[in-house]
């Protein structure tokens, strides 16, 4: 077997000079494919001697390749008869109906795939051979091993196999060996998706042909030269470790440990016991529970006693960094397992350097976490040394790990703050919080993290204050990373008061980091300033006039990016002036922002009136110029198409309606409704929201009896994303001015002969009896039952649909309302319409009938069920009994007592025996 996969991985090696694998069979043809270099050829030959079936989508130039025997024209037969002769020489019936399964599959439509599938399952039910089998798996692995497989064929095809495995059970034994063969170097491919479909088929398989078999397979492989194969044989083998046993719930681990520590503990080959350390860290990737681990933890250490003081270096290092991985996964039991390890860990760390010192230091630092407080005293006054020694260190891997070993050392009791301070701080300020630090994603957080933690443990005014001097670094990006520590380090503790040096110093620096800031997307500097102002609360009085000094001078600067900072940074400031109560400084900056609402650029723009609408919120009453002022300037900015310039316009107009309405005109309220209009057909759903929840609040103010004939007129229109943004305002303005001023109109216009109108007002009712709730809805009920009457007997099936959604909320809306004489009219006239085909208006329909079933109860609605679920006609019964088996989910414990006597029920006299054959057949089954 191992001489087979290094033939595999030769033929792999050649397909990179673009040619494909080529795996021969005795018993079948090899499929051999072109060089891609031939493509343009192949779709040439594709136009004479191919044709594309009638029922595949597409062929790749893959597919034509290897689909060529089934992909040629058919002849006339007088003149093919030779060449069929000869052609049945070189290729089977059987393969030409395998490969027609396998491209329909593959490439077919829809109806196509599905035939195909069960096509798949009689294929290999109906006289399964040897030699058939053999087929199946040579061509699945021709197809797999070649170079240009795309994922999604890849995918395919797995599932393929998946379910030959599923249906052949036992018999694929003879070819565990092939399947491996195209298995294992899945596991390497970079798609998880892939990754765990592979692992769910080794595991599937493995139950099929049993764990020792494929164990007989794989077991040269672990000694193999090759680090491919040992690293597959690896996989595989953690993977036979998730198989649950036939006689047992839990996993196979407990039984194959012993084979796993004999091949990690092996005499011969340093390349076993690397396999063996292998073999567990896989296993700690697939199944990180502890509940597996656990009972297990004492075999699975034993196999780390070697190869903790191997000669060869990489099996240190690989033993290290699992014992690491098996620490962080037990965490917080399994130190008594732990110990006899211990020792040679705390060996290594006293004599080795660079990455074995890296490796073992890291499996300490997940293992003192485990340990009692006496024991993890010593450790760690020990590794402070370590600490400090190696804090200069050039190596990223070390520095790494020494964050990792300072994070769970600081929270230890025996590490005090002296220590921290006279040891640790200085030098780690020194060497972490430089330039080549902040270039690194991944040692930025954990530096960021690693302070933090630091600040837990020792006073955040000195942290701070450390933090201070790179902030002032010429390096942007040393200068974010020292803000975003600031940040987290304040929000430690929002109440503690800094002295007043350091706000000063603090303040000093934000100010000057932000006035060098030229990243555009990052916001750390102004999430730092929110934290300062939530920090200091009314200390940052004294500070507030050079603040917004800077402020004003970048509003008029020439850059648009800078005015667009200014303008978030005041947005910030705003409820901090108001706590202050320096509405002077408010209204100054009030007036120079309204001014600025001539900006060009519309990212600026949209800034710019966020920090207007924040000073709208906090000084309503007394903003300068007055809201009277700004609304008819903010009216006209509605038509830039913008969408941050749209959101925050129409936020600041909604907030404005519900603070102080009366102070703008009727009319000028109005035309703001005008504008709202034409911001319904907005393809944004943000800006859609917030224009319909704008006319609740306009509606509120002024009343709805001029906002609803704007209303009422959009539901003419063509447009069906304007008509159901209408709907939904019209929802919303009844659900805030009442039912009653919106219902009256509604049904006057619904006698509009338009379907479109009527469709409407439909809509609209379904929105409104959503939005108004249980208190509301019952005393509407009995107004509309003539209009969704006639809704419900209307032609047109939409009608019907809409009205159905009408009643569901309706009915949600009355249960226990003594409503139900209104909703057993509804049932008579909804349930003729259970036989509809369209999906959309079934579902609707069906949803309707199952809310009606609450509003009358079980009882009285089974009595409309019974007579359809024993109909003579198939198709009747088909409609009837998928309601029942939606309300039998849902009231299954109410049905029992409407159940009807066997006596009781009496089916239609003709074909009567096997109609009342079949009728009962059915309900025994339901009892």
């Amino acid at each position: 077997m191992a001489g087979t996969k290094k033939r595999g991985l030769d033929e792999q090696a050649l397909g990179k000079n673009n040619k494909r694998l080529r795996v021969t069979k005795e018993s079948s043809k090899t499929f051999e494919l072109i060089e891609s270099s031939n493509n343009s050829n192949l779709h040439k030959e594709l136009k004479t001697d191919l044709q594309l079936p009638h029922d595949i989508q597409f062929l790749s130039p893959l597919d034509i390749s290897f689909f060529r025997p089934i992909l040629k024209k058919e002849e006339a037969a007088t003149s093919d008869e030779v060449n069929q002769k000869d052609a049945s020489k070189d290729i089977s019936s059987e393969e030409i109906r395998f490969l027609k399964i396998f491209l329909r599959i593959k490439n077919g439509k829809q109806a196509t795939r599905k035939l195909a599938w069960k096509n798949l399952h009689s294929f290999l039910t109906n006289n399964l051979q040897l030699e058939k089998l053999n087929l199946i798996i040579t061509i699945m692995v021709n197809y797999l091993l070649s170079n240009n497989v795309t994922d999604l064929d890849r995918h395919t095809t797995l599932k393929m196999l998946t379910k030959i495995l599923f249906i052949l059970n036992a018999n694929i034994k003879p070819f565990t060996g092939d399947i491996l063969d195209i298995l294992a170097p899945l596991l390497l491919n970079k798609d998880k998706y892939i990754e765990s479909m592979v692992v769910e088929i080794l595991k599937t398989l493995s139950i099929n042909v049993g764990t020792s078999t494929i164990i007989k397979i794989i077991k040269d492989d672990f000694e193999e030269n090759d680090e491919v194969l040992r690293l597959n044989a690896s996989k595989i083998m953690a993977i036979l470790t998730l198989t649950m046993p036939s006689n047992s719930n839990d996993s196979n681990l407990s039984t194959l440990l012993p084979l796993i520590n004999t091949i990690a503990n092996s005499q011969d080959s340093w390349k076993a016991r690397q396999s063996g350390i292998r073999i567990i860290q896989y296993v700690l990737k697939f199944n990180n529970s502890s509940t597996s681990l656990l009972p297990n933890l004492n075999a699975i250490i034993e196999c780390f006693y070697k190869n903790l003081q191997d000669s060869h270096i990489q099996n240190r290092i690989l033993s290290a960094n699992t014992l690491s991985i098996l620490a962080k996964n037990c965490y917080p039991y399994g130190i008594e397992s732990f110990n006899p390890v211990l020792e040679l860990i705390w060996k290594g760390i006293r004599n080795y350097r660079g990455k074995l010192l890296s490796s073992f230091l890291r499996c300490l630092a997940n293992i003192i976490p485990l340990m009692d407080s006496s024991y993890s005293s010593f450790y760690s006054k020990q590794l402070i040394l370590i600490i400090k020694r190696e804090l200069n260190t050039p190596d990223d891997d070390m520095k790494m790990t020494i964050l990792l070993l300072l994070q769970n050392l600081i929270p230890i009791s025996n590490i005090t703050q002296d220590i921290l301070l006279d040891d640790i701080l200085p030098q780690f300020f020194e060497f972490f919080w430089i330039r080549r630090i902040s270039l690194d994603k991944t040692l930025v957080n954990l530096v960021i993290y690693s302070t933090v933690k630091l600040a837990t443990k020792i006073d955040p005014q000195i942290i701070l204050e450390n933090l201070l001097l790179p902030m002032r670094d010429d390096s942007e990006s040393l200068r974010i990373m020292s803000i975003r520590a600031m940040n987290k380090v304040l929000r430690l503790d929002l109440n503690s008061s800094l002295n007043e040096r350091l706000r000063t110093r603090m303040i000093d620096t934000l100010l000057i980091a932000f006035q060098d800031q030229t990243l555009n997307n990052d916001r750390s500097i102004f999430n730092c300033f929110k934290t300062v102002c939530k920090c200091l609360k009314k200390d940052i009085q004294p500070f507030l006039p050079p603040i917004i000094s800077i402020i004003l001078n970048n509003l008029k600067h020439k850059n648009p990016q800078n005015r667009q900072n200014s303008a978030d940074l005041c947005t910030i400031l705003i409820p901090s002036i108001k706590i202050c109560e320096e509405f002077q400084t408010l209204n100054k900056l009030s007036v120079i922002l309204f001014e600025s609402l001539n900006e060009i650029y519309p990212d600026t723009l949209g800034s710019i009136i966020i920090a207007l609408n924040e000073m709208v919120i906090c000084n309503t009453m007394n903003t300068e110029p007055p809201v009277s002022t700004i609304l008819p300037t903010l009216t006209s900015i509605l038509r830039n198409s913008h969408v941050k310039v749209q959101l925050n316009t129409i936020r600041i107009i909604s907030n404005i309606a519900q603070l102080s309405p009366d102070t703008i005109p009727h009319k000028e309220w109005l035309r703001i409704c005008f504008q709202l209009l034409d911001l319904l057909k907005s393809v944004n759903k943000k800006i859609r929201v917030l224009a319909n929840d704008t006319f609740g609040y306009i509606a509120k103010a002024i009343g709805p009896q001029d906002i609803l004939p704007a209303l009422l007129d959009n539901l003419n229109l063509q447009e069906r994303q304007l008509r159901v943004c209408t709907a939904v305002a019209l929802g919303i303005i009844a659900k805030v001015c009442g039912p009653y001023t919106v219902l009256p109109a509604l049904m006057n216009e619904y006698r509009t002969p338009e379907t479109n109108v009527q469709n409407g007002i439909l809509k609209s009712l379904s929105f409104m009896f959503e939005y108004i709730g249980p208190d509301l809805t019952s005393d509407y009920i009995y107004f509309i039952i003539p209009l969704l009457e006639d809704a419900l007997i209307d032609r047109d099936l939409v009608h019907r649909q809409t009205a159905s959604e009408v009643i569901k909320h309706l009915s949600l809306n009355c249960i226990g309302k003594s409503t139900e004489s209104a909703f057993i009219h509804f049932l008579n006239l909804l349930l003729p319409n259970i036989y509809e085909t369209s999906p959309h208006a079934i579902m609707r329909i069906f949803d309707a009938l199952e809310s009606l079933c609450f509003t009358i109860g079980p009882g009285i609605f089974m009595n409309y069920i019974w007579a359809g679920i024993f109909h003579p006609a198939k198709s009747v019964r088909a409609c009837f009994w998928r309601l029942y088996n939606r309300l039998y989910i849902q009231n299954m414990h109410s049905l029992i007592a409407y159940y009807p006597t066997e006596n009781l029920i009496q089916p239609p006299s003709d074909n009567s025996d096997q109609v009342q054959e079949i009728c009962f057949d059915e309900l025994n089954i339901v009892l």
